[in-house]
């Protein structure tokens, strides 16, 4: 056994297969890492996409809540606007997967114009803000049925 062993050590032809499947083997465990990985994320997405389906409509009346609050009845005060930024904190962070690299933009706007200075904040301007907010959750995203419809 051990001469046929230490002939195999001397045979280039069976040292090059035994690099090359070397080579395959290891190319072949990265792609399956990065398919893996790209499985998780693709099934967060899913996830997130269906929990924010069922969520939208509470964050539309929250929003819009705020919006009448200050067109309505006149109501400007430091409270809701660390309301606001709440609920555009919350949702950010529950729903960062889902949202475009335009949203996360505005979005970082939006909180910067609400943590200014209160003496200088143009509340018709917060508004239009909770406009594009409300507008956004309107955005239906692709769940796991819609997925499943896609890729069969």
């Amino acid at each position: 056994m051990y001469n046929f062993i230490n002939n195999l050590n001397t045979n280039t032809y069976f040292i090059f297969l035994v690099s090359i499947s070397g080579i395959f083997g290891f190319t072949l465990s990265i792609y399956v890492t990065h398919k893996s990985s790209s499985i998780a994320k693709t099934l967060n997405h899913i996830l997130a996409a269906q929990n924010y389906n069922e969520s939208r409509t509470q964050f539309v009346a929250r929003f819009r809540g705020y919006k009448d609050s200050i067109l309505k009845d006149n109501l400007k005060s430091r409270q809701i606007i660390h309301d606001i930024l709440e609920d555009i904190f919350k949702f950010e962070t529950q729903y960062k997967i889902l949202l475009a690299q335009k949203d996360l933009i505005k979005l970082f706007f939006i909180k910067l114009y609400l943590k200014k200075n209160f003496n200088k904040i143009n509340f018709n301007k917060i508004c239009i803000y909770l406009d594009f907010l409300i507008g956004r959750c309107y955005k239906k995203e692709e769940g796991i049925n819609d997925f499943c419809r896609k890729n069969n």
